[in-house]
C-alpha cells in the first residue's frame, strides 16, 4: 500500500538521465511551450538586464478563451530555426543564467509525465526525449513498476488527475483491474504481440457491450473471467482466430502516411527524414496501385521485418506498456475504450508499416532506426490538435470501427 511519499513509476525512471547538448534532438524545437502564471510572475522580477528583455520579447500571454494557470503564456518561436527563443547552442539560457528552479512548469517536468490516481503520483517519461525512448524501449525484460520517492519539486507540472474511486465513470470504478488486465495481456510472450493486441481488443469490445446493457457493476467479474479462460484454453489463444488482410492494412495505412505528408503535419526534422525514408523505400517498386504494391510490400515484410522482429518484438511490447501505463489508459480522454483502443492498434500498425517502408530503403533495420522512428513520431503527434481526429476519421471512412476490421489492419500472419 503506497503513501503520499511515494509515487508508482515504471523502473526504467531510474536510469533515465537528459544528456544535454549531446542529444539528437531539443527538447523545444517546433513546440509551443507553455509558461505558468506562477513562473511568468517570477520573471517579472529578474534583475537579469539580458533576459528581462528577452522575457519581453519573447513570451506572449495566451487569449483569454486559451489561458490557465498552468498555461497563461507560451515561448515565441524563432521563425527562422523553428526552436523556443531561448535557446542557445542546444542549451536553455534561462536554465544556464538562472538555474532549473526558474523553467516553467513544462520546460522543468520535460520527458516526465505526472499523473495523479487517487492522489498519488505516476510518474512516466514521454518517449519524444530520444533517450528517455532509449532507457523505456530498450529493456528487453520489459516494463516493470515499483513505487519511489515521489517527486517534490516546486515547478512540477501534473498532466492529468483521475479519481477511480466513488465515481460515476464505471471505467473509472473498474480502472486498476483494466489496466492490469491490459498490461498483463499485451506482456504474455507466449504469443505474438499483434496476437495478443487482439485479446485486448476483443477484451475492450466486451467491456462496451456491457456497458451498453447496462452491466457495469459486471465488469469487475468478466476481466477476472476474461483472464481465466485465456490460461485454460480459450479459443482466443489461436491465432487463426483474428483474420489478416495485407491488402486492405496496406491501403487504409498507407493513406494516413501519404494525408500526414499532403496535409504538410510534420515539423519535426528526424521525422521527416523518417517519412522520406519511407516514401524512398515504397518508391523502389513500379507498382502503380495499392494491389500491385502489396506484393512488394510483403516481400519486404518477409525480408527485413520478421528476422528483425523475431529478437526485438519487445521494443513495440514497451511501446504499447508506455502508452498504456502514461496515458491512464482507457481513462486517456472522454471517448469509449474500444475507441481510445482501436486508436492505438492503428498507431502501432501505422508505425509498423512505416519501419517497413523505410527498410526497404536502408536495406534492413537497427535498434537506432526503430527508436528514432518512435521518438520522432511521439514528438510530431503526441500534442498535434487534430492528428487523432485525422487518424480516427480516415478509420470511419474505411469502416475500421468495430472488432473484425481492426484484425484486418493489425495481424500479420505468420509464415
Amino acid at each position: 500500500m503506497t503513501t503520499g511519499q511515494q509515487a508508482l513509476m515504471p523502473e526504467y525512471m531510474r536510469d533515465f538521465k537528459c544528456i544535454g547538448a549531446a542529444c539528437e534532438d531539443t527538447c523545444c524545437a517546433g513546440w509551443r511551450v507553455s509558461v505558468d502564471r506562477q513562473t511568468l510572475e517570477k520573471y517579472k522580477k529578474v534583475s537579469h538586464s539580458g533576459l528581462r528583455k528577452k522575457f519581453k520579447s519573447e513570451i506572449t500571454i495566451n487569449p483569454a478563451n486559451e489561458r490557465t494557470p498552468d498555461h497563461f503564456a507560451r515561448m515565441n518561436i524563432n521563425q527562422a530555426t523553428g526552436n523556443c527563443g531561448f535557446l542557445t547552442d542546444g542549451m536553455c539560457s534561462i536554465q544556464a543564467a538562472l538555474g532549473e528552479d526558474y523553467l516553467s512548469e513544462t520546460c522543468a517536468t520535460y520527458p516526465r509525465v505526472v499523473n495523479m490516481v487517487n492522489g498519488v503520483q505516476e510518474v512516466s517519461t514521454e518517449l519524444s526525449c530520444p533517450e528517455a525512448a532509449r532507457v523505456a524501449l530498450l529493456n528487453p525484460a520489459g516494463i516493470q513498476f515499483s513505487y519511489e520517492p515521489k517527486l517534490t519539486w516546486r515547478n512540477l507540472q501534473i498532466s492529468s488527475k483521475f479519481a477511480t474511486q466513488n465515481t460515476t465513470n464505471p471505467l473509472a470504478n473498474s480502472f486498476w483491474e483494466i489496466r492490469i488486465a491490459a498490461i498483463r495481456i499485451m506482456q504474455d510472450r507466449r504469443y505474438r504481440l499483434e496476437h495478443r493486441f487482439m485479446k485486448l481488443a476483443v477484451l475492450a469490445d466486451q467491456i462496451e457491450e456491457l456497458r451498453a446493457h447496462k452491466q457495469e457493476r459486471s465488469i469487475s467479474g468478466f476481466i477476472e473471467n476474461f483472464l481465466a479462460e485465456l490460461e485454460q484454453g480459450s479459443e482466443l489463444n489461436q491465432e487463426a482466430v483474428f483474420p489478416a488482410d495485407p491488402e486492405f492494412q496496406l491501403k487504409l495505412l498507407n493513406r494516413i502516411l501519404l494525408s500526414i505528408l499532403e496535409k504538410k503535419l510534420w515539423n519535426n526534422r528526424r521525422y521527416g527524414e523518417c517519412l522520406s525514408d519511407y516514401l524512398a523505400g515504397m518508391q523502389e517498386d513500379n507498382g502503380q496501385n495499392i494491389v500491385e504494391l502489396t506484393p512488394y510490400f510483403e516481400n519486404i515484410k518477409e525480408r527485413y521485418y520478421k528476422p528483425f522482429i523475431e529478437e526485438y518484438e519487445y521494443i513495440f511490447e514497451n511501446y504499447i506498456v508506455n502508452y498504456i501505463y502514461s496515458t491512464a489508459f482507457p481513462l486517456t480522454n472522454n471517448r469509449s475504450f474500444f475507441e481510445n483502443t482501436c486508436y492505438l492498434g492503428i498507431i502501432y500498425s501505422l508505425l509498423r508499416t512505416q519501419l517497413i517502408g523505410m527498410s526497404a530503403h536502408h536495406g534492413g533495420i537497427s535498434v537506432d532506426l526503430v527508436v528514432k522512428l518512435i521518438q520522432s513520431f511521439t514528438k510530431n503527434f503526441e500534442h498535434m490538435q487534430g492528428f487523432r481526429q485525422m487518424v480516427l476519421d480516415i478509420c470511419e471512412e474505411e469502416q475500421v470501427n468495430a472488432l473484425g476490421p481492426l484484425s484486418l489492419v493489425v495481424m500479420v500472419h505468420s509464415s
